[in-house]
């Protein structure tokens, strides 16, 4: 099972990274913003590393769009601004009016990539033109996504080393925090989010915070496990023998007694079990209000020993 567990996160990276991959962002160098001697066209083509291609009278003429219901846009003070394109035309012609107002301003998000782009001489303000949901960090996800596999790989064999073979509750729990901080990290790369780096190095380090103090915790965690182990074979012993001896107010004083043994109650624990199996064999009671004492001064010993 555990040979599965990294098995099981490549192949979870490697959906991201596949997703991720075909999300790719547009390159603007592959796409042409031509207009008729336009500055405000020109610089934001030369800013944004869009091509440019400046048309003659002639040419800009012929390029008429009368089919306005492929655009989307808002009219204010008897302005257009276009908002979107609706139609998967590789050349998109931008009338000069819509509705007999004239085209100021382009703020689209197109989530395919045309070939030219046709502006009017009207357009005074260019905010957006192609959809940049991934703020073109491409390969700052790839990376984050990649760092993220390693990472979790490492953690995962860590937990898988011969020596961490024991089934404690604390390498279930690494396991899970492993396997959603690899989802984590690779959602948030995915999305790209605002300040993906920055977010990405807080979960990092949230990650760290919890796992590393548990993962070194391991042999006090391994001590405890053995100590409640001891106590409960203690208390299991001593309950069937209790039973036996048929005292109810002895089998109360074992049943809740403190639940947590250390070294310096083995002596005690020991002559307990002595005398109740003494008890038992003679068939005497006289011995069991000792041994209900006996069980109050463990527990003394227990409270005041708590952390050793």
């Amino acid at each position: 099972m555990k040979k599965i567990i990294p098995v099981i996160i490549i192949l979870i990276s490697a959906c991201f990274l596949t997703l991720t991959y075909f999300n790719k962002p547009f390159d603007n160098s592959e796409i042409t913003l031509t207009s008729h001697n336009n500055n405000h066209v020109e610089n934001y083509a030369k800013e944004n590393n869009f091509q440019y291609q400046n048309i003659s009278d002639s040419e800009f003429a012929n390029l008429i769009n009368e089919n306005e219901e492929e655009f989307t846009y808002n009219i204010n003070n008897n302005k257009v601004e276009i908002t979107g394109y609706q139609s998967d035309n590789k050349q998109i012609i931008i009338p000069e009016t819509i509705e007999n107002y004239p085209v100021t301003t382009i703020t689209m998000n197109l989530d395919k990539t045309p070939e030219k782009i046709y502006m009017p001489e009207t357009i005074t303000d260019i905010n957006s033109v192609i959809n940049i949901n991934l703020n073109n960090d491409f390969y700052l996800t790839i990376i984050i996504e990649v760092f993220a596999l390693i990472l979790t790989i490492i953690m995962i064999l860590m937990l898988n080393k011969k020596k961490n073979q024991d089934k404690t509750v604390y390498l279930t729990f690494l396991y899970i925090l492993s396997f959603i901080y690899l989802l984590a990290l690779n959602v948030v790369a995915y999305l790209n989010v605002n300040n993906l780096l920055i977010l990405s190095i807080i979960i990092t380090i949230i990650y760290l915070i919890l796992y590393i103090p548990i993962y070194f915790a391991k042999s006090k965690l391994k001590e405890y496990d053995t100590k409640i182990q001891n106590t409960d074979n203690f208390i299991n012993n001593a309950l069937e023998l209790a039973k036996e001896i048929n005292d109810p107010e002895l089998i109360e004083t074992i049943k809740y007694s403190d639940p947590i043994t250390n070294s310096q109650t083995k002596e005690i624990e020991e002559e307990i079990i002595n005398i109740l199996n003494d008890v038992i064999k003679n068939k005497e009671t006289k011995n069991n209000e000792k041994i209900v004492n006996l069980i109050k001064e463990r527990n003394d010993i227990c409270k005041k020993t708590k952390g050793n």
